[in-house]
């Protein structure tokens, strides 16, 4: 090889590394990937990571908000618990260009046979009203403080109705029909 060769495979091989080369085409989506703040460990920088890995490939942020029935039942205001757990997470999602999805758990999201830990623990249950009020305060605040582009106003219903007592799925049913009813918008 002489040295003109040389000289010039080297000149076409850097160029080609420093070429940025062509992305394949490829059809849009027809579904929208959604991701939550969920971090292995919950600490800022590890909920921050955790939301840029995912950043990229996200079109939507999900929320799963179960209301903080301790906290509510200290008497602590649904409107400053949202605005504290959840507003700057939201925000984020927003400058990001993302949809924003909550979904509110009334029940034991690992148990769906069962009210949600906290309220047992308190001796209390969704079926009595102050605790529906309790929810309704949630599900507003919610609405009215973070604005999501969707709403669920209950989790895994169906399960809910298929394995817990009948008494859970009717408070159930009232406590997201009544939070339903709280912030329905006229069309």
């Amino acid at each position: 090889m002489t040295l003109a060769t040389a000289v010039a495979a080297l000149v076409v091989t850097v160029s080609l590394a420093c070429s940025s080369p062509t992305k394949p085409v490829t059809a849009p989506r027809t579904y929208r990937m959604g991701f939550s703040h969920f971090a292995p460990r919950l600490t800022i920088p590890d909920v921050i990571a955790t939301l840029d890995r995912w950043q990229p490939r996200g079109d939507a942020g999900i929320l799963q908000a179960t209301p903080p029935w301790k906290s509510l039942l200290a008497d602590t205001s649904a409107s400053f618990l949202i605005r504290r757990e959840y507003l700057q997470i939201v925000q984020r999602y927003r400058t990001s260009g993302f949809s924003v999805v909550v979904m509110i758990d009334a029940t034991d999201g690992l148990d769906r046979a069962r009210e949600a830990p906290e309220l047992l623990d308190a001796g209390r249950s969704i079926s009595e009203p102050a605790i529906q009020a309790m929810y309704r305060e949630f599900a507003i605040a919610i609405d009215t403080i973070l604005h999501p582009d969707y709403l669920g106003l209950a989790m895994e219903t169906n399960l809910v109705r298929a394995i817990a007592p009948p008494p859970v799925y009717a408070a159930l049913r009232t406590v997201a029909n009544s939070g339903g009813s709280s912030i329905a918008q006229p069309f």
